[in-house]
């Protein structure tokens, strides 16, 4: 009863709490430059007239350098955006360079072999 009383300064502090709040600043602020970045990037490029591949070249490598620096922070890696990040990259390969096959296709077929895998080995491993 008496904690209720006492001034919030008074109170035992919580480590993990304290942590946890200071890892949400820097996610928000990461996310914020990261953000400034890609905008910058994007209105940059085009502004300079930079061919496509360029562009999406640089998307992929400014969204993982963004989770680069989450890791090098000690923050949670974002699977999303490494998969974006990885795909925008892909595409800006294949743009930059001619691939003879288009990415479209092989994109789907990843993406159901990938559905399929994870339906299957996630029910075996459920049982």
């Amino acid at each position: 009863m008496m904690k209720y009383t006492m001034h919030p300064h008074h109170q035992a502090r919580n480590p993990d709490r304290e942590a946890r709040a200071d890892d949400g600043e820097r996610e928000r602020l990461l996310d914020s430059v990261a953000w400034a970045v890609f905008f910058i990037w994007v209105g940059g490029s085009w502004l300079a007239g930079l061919a496509f591949g360029y562009v999406l070249l640089g998307i992929g490598i400014v969204t993982l350098l963004g989770q680069a620096a989450r890791r090098l922070l000690g923050l949670r890696l974002e699977g999303f955006w490494l998969f974006i990040g990885c795909g925008f990259f892909a595409a800006g390969y294949w743009e930059l360079w001619n691939v003879g096959v288009p990415l479209a296709p092989i994109v789907l077929i990843g993406a159901g072999i990938g559905l399929l895998a994870w339906q299957f080995l996630g029910r075996r491993h459920k049982r």
